[in-house]
């Protein structure tokens, strides 16, 4: 089982899209997410954009981090959305009921949209 994490960030649209990579966002390694995050906050980023296109199997540790990482996001007075998110993953959102806490787009560009028009 791959394990490795890779969350990188780019600006579009006035928003940061977090691009992460891994076949497997499990503990521990999705701490690295709340890390990353944390030092954006710090830099004055507000919109953010989870995009999980490349995330396969995603845990409940993983999703606990997700919800995480929304708090700490409110907290600042920012918001969040995810894109991207595979039947598998769509469907653990959807049992868990978080579809209605978090804001969850099929692409980056509608993503973006909903953040940047509130």
């Amino acid at each position: 089982m791959n394990t490795t994490v890779e969350i990188t960030h780019r600006e579009a649209s006035g928003c940061v899209i977090l691009d992460i990579k891994a076949e497997n966002f499990t503990y521990p390694q999705n701490a690295i997410l709340k890390n990353h995050v944390a030092h954006l906050l710090q830099a004055g980023h507000k919109l953010f954009v989870l995009n999980l296109s490349q995330v396969q199997l995603l845990d409940s540790y993983g999703l606990a981090t997700i919800v995480s990482v929304l708090k700490m996001i409110k907290e600042k007075n920012g918001t969040m959305a995810l894109c991207g998110l595979n039947d598998t993953i769509n469907y653990l959102v959807e049992v868990t009921s978080l579809d209605k806490v978090l804001e969850i787009w099929s692409s980056e560009a509608q993503a973006t949209y909903f953040l940047t028009s509130q």
